[in-house]
């Protein structure tokens, strides 16, 4: 005969820690859900022009993000945003970005750090999540002709 399950004796179990890669994960998201995504910076989205960066003109903005240009150059961009924690950036760029064109690229977790990279557009987009959002665009090795630019980044990616 089978024994009653409801007076069997518990089974001791051993759990090991998960990896350093999954306890460091960010858990800032408060409960929210990541913000809206719209196709262009939202009228509630903002900061200095980006006429004459490489940020093309349908890059989403979290709703109520504003930004900061920290570098421009022919051939890359950095912005920093405010307004939205990194945990709510990175998931909100993971939704929006393959809808206007970009794929998941690669990935990066270091303690308290979150990279990660998407191709498309003939550039390679990094959201980097610390302490902060920064956002670095960088034109694809493939689309640069021409003549030798100055000062290319030394994270250029090979993309489409």
């Amino acid at each position: 005969m089978s024994e009653d399950p409801s007076t069997a004796e518990p089974v001791s179990t051993h759990t090991e820690p998960l990896p350093d890669m999954f306890n460091n994960l960010h858990t800032d998201l408060d409960g929210t859900s990541a913000p809206a995504i719209s196709g262009a910076p939202s009228a509630s989205a903002g900061g200095e022009s980006l006429t004459g960066t490489i940020v093309p003109a349908n890059f989403p903005f979290p709703q109520g993000v504003t930004w900061d240009i920290a570098d421009s150059k022919r051939t890359d961009a950095t912005l920093k945003l405010t307004g939205v924690t990194p945990a709510a950036a990175v998931e909100y760029y993971r939704q929006a970005l393959p809808t206007v064109g970009y794929r998941f690229f690669q990935e990066s977790l270091e303690e308290g750090r979150t990279k990660v990279t998407f191709v498309g557009n003939h550039q390679s987009v990094l959201v980097l999540a610390d302490a902060g959002v920064t956002l670095i665009f960088t034109q694809c090795t493939t689309a640069v002709q021409g003549e030798p630019v100055p000062e290319r980044r030394s994270d250029r990616v090979a993309c489409a």
